[in-house]
This record gives C-alpha cells, structure tokens and sequence, in this order.
C-alpha cells in the first residue's frame, strides 16, 4: 500500500483494519510523483499480488497515473494497481480536509471495504 504525502496516516488506518482480518501489508510513504523510483517498483511488482495507491490528487495526473504509466513502459501486470484519489471534480462545499476526504471515499473506512471485495 503507497501513502502519498499526508494520506499516509489513512494508509496505515487501512493497513490495521486489514489485520484485523488478518491481511498483511506493507506501507510505503510516497511523497512525490516525480522521480519515479524504478528499483522499488520493480520490487513491488515482483514481490506483492496487490499494490494500492492512496493519494488526494486526481486519478489523472498524480502518482497513481504515474505508476499507470512507468508499469506500461515496463510490461508489469497493471491489474495488480488499484488507485484510491480525488475524482475529477469539484468540492462544492466549505470545509476542513477531513470533511474532504470523507466527501472524496478517501477515508479507511471508505476504502477498506472496497480492498476487500477487490482482495
């Protein structure tokens, strides 16, 4: 599991609703999109069934879309990515980052029930 920037805390709240059902993750803090870091991705890709990207930035250009793009370029299996992000839209209310988040699915408790159907 890839926490970019300050959505790392939300990772390792997945990471431990996960081992609560007895799932295993590794975390890795991520905090720009570029420079790639082709060694670990190659890693990643070689050694985990699933990789998850949880990020505040747009499906379309941030880390997400990044790793789409490095993973096309190296020929991995794409279907082991699945990107937790901003839709592409608007917030069209006033509030804290935390009211954000629950508005965007970008809270563990959003997101772990989608990791396990897709787990």
């Amino acid at each position: 599991m890839i926490g970019v920037g300050n959505l790392l805390a939300e990772a390792l709240k997945c990471a431990d609703l996960l081992q609560e059902k007895s799932i295993t993750t590794r975390v890795i803090s991520w905090h720009t999109v570029k420079p790639i870091d082709d060694s670990l991705l190659s890693e990643l890709f070689a050694s985990f069934a699933k990789i998850i990207v949880l990020e505040e930035h747009g499906y379309a250009g941030g880390v997400g879309s990044s790793l789409l793009e490095w993973g096309s370029r190296q020929g991995v299996d794409l279907r082991k990515l699945k990107c937790f992000a901003g839709a592409d839209q608007f917030l069209s209310a006033c509030g804290n980052q935390q009211q954000a988040r629950e508005f965007l699915g970008l809270t563990a408790n959003k997101i772990v029930p989608q990791l396990l159907e897709w787990l």
